[in-house]
């Protein structure tokens, strides 16, 4: 039997321990998490004086906002939908909807930036519409350069043909052959001559600028690939959600699931990236961006 001494000490000690108990849990996530990372300990616990107290303020919240963005560069649209404020979303759940399309939360650190399709048994068979977009202008830039080129090659000759026309027709006015009139006439067809020259010019000189421009966003689009981590990520995440086997059936079957259009298709703004869940934190969303906390 307890005297009330010792009831006095235990409960002190109970409370104490509830104490750290609860300290342990807000610095460690759950006791099962810690209990994994940490081994098992023990400490004696005494009963002490009181030696001096403090009150501080403060408030317990979830961390500051973080925006994340909704909506690629290419791309414009209206939020139809988002999670309310204080919902925690996970991995594989929608976080909010641009024009009725959900926006789905995958775990990762790199956006995705592409369009990519998925056509294949592996990941590493995709299309990357952009790329091929890049590679369509750049081969279009290159037909027009020829073109521009070969215009100009033709516009030279006819102003090669209007000068020596013109010194033979000078050579014959001064022998009495031509009137100045006739003169007069060829000169014009040089000048015109020469100012088509001087446009086919500037046309290859635009076409050469135009190629440049492509081969340049081509080059940007490869550089910025980073060795697929987005391919990487949307494999993992689809896995961790069980949607495994062939890359384009997993794909398929994800979209269906989250209702989008089982095409095989994954679009910037079809998905959002973070490190892990998240809190809404603060529903309406602007300038493009929702604010959200992990």
């Amino acid at each position: 039997m307890m005297t009330g001494k010792s009831a006095q000490w235990l409960g002190g000690g109970v409370l104490l321990a509830l104490m750290s108990i609860a300290a342990w849990t807000l610095r460690s996530g759950t006791p099962a998490a810690r209990d994994a990372e940490t081994p098992a300990g023990t400490a004696t616990i005494a009963r002490t004086t009181l030696l001096d107290a403090r009150t501080q303020t403060g408030t317990l919240g979830f961390g500051a906002p973080v925006d994340v963005p909704f909506i690629s560069k290419e791309r414009s649209g209206i939020v139809t939908w988002m999670a309310p404020e204080g919902t925690m979303v996970a991995r594989g759940e929608p976080l909010f909807a641009i024009d009725g399309q959900p926006v789905i939360l995958f775990y990762g650190e790199l956006p995705f930036f592409r369009t990519l399709r998925f056509g294949g048994e592996s990941f590493a068979e995709f299309e990357w519409l952009e790329l091929n977009n890049a590679e369509d202008d750049q081969r279009k830039a290159e037909l027009n350069l020829a073109l521009q080129q070969a215009r100009l090659a033709e516009a030279e000759m006819k102003l090669k043909v209007a000068r020596d026309k013109l010194s033979r027709t000078e050579q014959l006015r001064e022998r009495g052959f031509t009137t100045p009139a006739d003169t007069d006439q060829v000169r014009a067809e040089l000048a015109t001559a020469e100012t088509a020259v001087a446009t086919a010019q500037l046309a290859v000189h635009e076409a050469a600028r135009t190629l440049r421009d492509a081969q340049d966003a081509r080059s940007a689009l490869l550089s910025s690939a980073n060795a697929d981590a987005d391919v990487a990520l949307l494999r993992k995440n689809l896995a961790a959600l069980g949607y495994e086997g062939a890359a384009e059936d997993a794909v398929r079957r994800w979209q269906a699931a989250t209702g989008h259009s089982a095409s095989g298709l994954i679009k910037p703004g079809q998905i959002a990236v973070a490190p892990g869940p998240v809190r809404v934190a603060d529903p309406p969303c602007g300038s493009r961006r929702c604010r959200f906390q992990w």
